[in-house]
């Protein structure tokens, strides 16, 4: 026998025990390491491509030179961060007056003096109820527990400090004495200083349009890792302020609240376009971006903000404490930089920061006069319709430069790369609006809140780029899917395929035949590798899988928010999405609204979840809880009346007939 026949023969000796070796390591895979998305890419990864990433080393070039020493780096991303909103060069504010600099004076009655005519200040008292006031109260210790018993065990904790699996492995030992020194705290108003003090290690920022340079400080936010016991204090405090804040916050604000998402705040831009456009009008959107905003937060007029809202001067002293001398180091591997002093935002990363900054921007959606404001977190998109197209224009610059005075006043800067504009209607020329001295011009495509959204509203794009992530992931998974036995076939290529349609899926569950075949290609590739069926139809798979396509599941969820508005879940504002529901459960009757158009009239979410809800079992429509409705609506199979589920029959066109 030749050498050549010995190697290939060990050769296919080797590649048989590498298959079984392959095999035994994911038959005995847990599911916790299978599903979770993290485990799953550590895990197996690196089984799919060379190119797998291991721990990124930060390296800065800084005037041309190459940095490289952990210690020299903290200390100057710490000089970045601590003069980021420096640099931003925000004006003192005009309208603080009786500034004085009397040392005898209370920090608080300082504040309220200065900022006692801010415009803001001046807004909120007139929109707010000043009858009821928040003073923070002691806490329960089987509260403390409940708390320390719901840390994350794997949460990252600064140097030096109690870990979060020492504290939840060992709550009932320290509920009683943390409930005592929490207690005390509160009746002295006060914030532990130790308590304060925050890690930050710098974390590159993604996008998925560009590639980002990690070489570049820019490109690195910080994210502040605070000692878990502070947790426990922030959630006290928050669970107190949102019970006395929640109905004083507008129904428009989406960002950082229960009930409230990304879809919401999306749903209600779309519906107000088609709206219009129903109607042959015209729509516009401005797409605002704050720079740095929860940086920029400004601890006096917060407070003095707090204090309108309703605050007492017990509590106003405990929220000074919690925003006054915290500081925060740069870590980088086991290297620190020095502490520097946050004078000004809200820490990112803490339990309280999203609520206060919420608050800070409550009074914003009291200033337009002729837009809405569909808003997440620090992104705020003001539309407006018209049916005259000149009209439109001047709304939007009108509110724009409201908006602008706005953020003034409140020391915020507008990001003018990322401020955008897109008008919807026909018309002949390419429209601009000049917002803050820079002209704005009209983009046909804008990527908001994560969805791809173009004035048709067609969605083309966005699904095309879903749909080739998904085929993506697939083609990487079927290459091991003859190693995997069933079970975990099916739970990975659901939890990473069909995934990739759960993302606001209400926002584009309007598009084209083409776009429909497109997702439902990639769902019947993905029930083949699992079931390692060729032959079945994608009808015949589904039935095998139990399981319903993408479109018949995005029903199922519209369904849900039908039944959230007429049973007031989740933001107020989904009655006007779905007005159509509210008449016909009022007057027993099914009334639909006018369609002029069949692509924005018959394609509305109002107009598709009035026949939706017509052909709505009674059961289900009478069920009273929202958890138990959930589970029912997952049993029915929709017969969808929308033109996507209407069938071909030749010599008559599409019909919902089936037959």
């Amino acid at each position: 026998m030749t050498d050549r026949e010995n190697f290939l023969t060990q050769k296919r000796i080797a590649a048989k025990t590498l298959k079984k070796a392959k095999k035994h390591y994911f038959h005995n895979l847990e599911d916790k390491d299978v599903l979770d998305n993290k485990k799953f890419w550590k895990t197996i990864k690196s089984a799919f491509t060379d190119k797998t990433k291991n721990r990124r080393t930060i390296n800065l070039v800084e005037d041309g030179q190459l940095i490289t020493d952990d210690q020299e780096k903290a200390e100057i991303f710490k000089e970045f961060y601590s003069k980021v909103v420096e640099n931003l060069d925000i004006k003192e504010n005009a309208f603080i007056v009786d500034r004085t600099n009397d040392s005898n004076i209370d920090r608080i009655d300082k504040v309220l003096l200065e900022f006692q005519n801010h415009p803001s200040i001046l807004r909120i008292k007139s929109k707010i109820d000043q009858n009821n006031s928040l003073s923070f109260e002691k806490v329960s210790i089987d509260k403390t527990l409940l708390l320390l018993q719901s840390l994350e065990s794997k949460k990252a904790t600064p140097f030096n400090n109690i870990p979060c699996k020492l504290l939840k492995d060992n709550a009932n030992a320290c509920a009683e004495t943390l409930t005592e020194i929490i207690n005390n705290d509160i009746c002295n108003n006060s914030f532990p200083g130790k308590l304060k003090l925050a890690d930050v290690p710098p974390v590159l920022k993604s996008d998925k349009s560009k590639i980002i340079d990690p070489t570049i400080k820019t490109n690195y936010r910080p994210v502040s890792i605070l000692p878990p016991v502070s947790k426990i204090y922030e959630r006290i405090m928050q669970e107190q302020i949102n019970n006395f804040i929640l109905q004083k916050l507008s129904p428009y604000l989406c960002g950082y609240r229960k009930g409230y998402s990304t879809q919401h705040s999306l749903m209600l831009l779309t519906e107000r376009w088609r709206q219009i456009l129903n109607k042959k009008g015209y729509f516009g959107a401005v797409l605002m971006d704050l720079s740095k905003a929860f940086d920029c937060i400004n601890h006096e007029l917060l407070l003095a903000k707090l204090s309108a809202y309703g605050f007492s001067n017990s509590a106003l002293r405990m929220m000074n404490s919690y925003l006054s001398n915290r500081k925060q180091r740069i870590r980088i591997n086991d290297q620190f930089s020095s502490w520097s002093e946050l004078l000004t935002g809200v820490p990112q990363g803490s339990v309280l920061g999203p609520l206060l900054f919420n608050i800070y921007i409550n009074d914003l959606f009291w200033v337009g006069e002729y837009t809405e404001i569909c808003n997440l977190a620090d992104d705020n998109t003001f539309i407006a319709s018209d049916m005259d197209l000149h009209q439109l224009m001047v709304k939007l610059e009108h509110d724009s430069a409201l908006a602008l005075e706005w953020f003034g006043e409140n020391y915020l800067r507008l990001n003018s790369d990322k401020c955008h504009l897109i008008i919807g209607g026909h018309r002949y020329q390419q429209q601009f609006l000049t917002i803050g001295g820079v002209q704005v011009w009209e983009t046909l495509e804008q990527r908001l809140l994560g969805v791809e959204i173009n004035n048709k509203l067609d969605f083309q794009n966005h699904i095309s780029n879903l749909c080739r992530t998904a085929n993506q992931k697939l083609s990487a998974l079927i290459r091991f899917s003859n190693l995997m036995n069933f079970s975990k076939r099916r739970k990975l290529l659901k939890s990473f395929i069909e995934s990739q349609f759960c993302y606001a899926p209400l926002v584009w569950i309007f598009h084209s035949r083409t776009i429909e075949k497109k997702i439902n290609r990639v769902h019947e590739r993905a029930l083949r590798c699992v079931y390692r069926d060729d032959t079945s139809s994608f009808e015949d798979l589904l039935l095998k899988d139990g399981s319903i396509t993408v479109h018949q599941r995005n029903i199922q969820l519209l369904a849900i928010e039908s039944y959230k508005s007429l049973n007031n879940f989740g933001p107020s504002f989904l009655k006007d999405i779905f007005q159509s529901i509210q008449i016909s459960t009022s007057t027993r009757g099914q009334p639909l609204p006018r369609a002029n158009s069949k692509i924005y009239g018959h394609d509305s979410l109002d107009y598709l979840s009035a026949q939706l809800w017509a052909i709505l079992p009674s059961e289900l429509k009478n069920v009273d809880d929202l958890k138990k409705f959930k589970i029912e609506i997952k049993k029915w199979i929709p017969e969808c009346p929308c033109r996507l589920c209407r069938t071909y029959i030749h010599g008559v066109g599409y019909t919902n007939i089936r037959y």
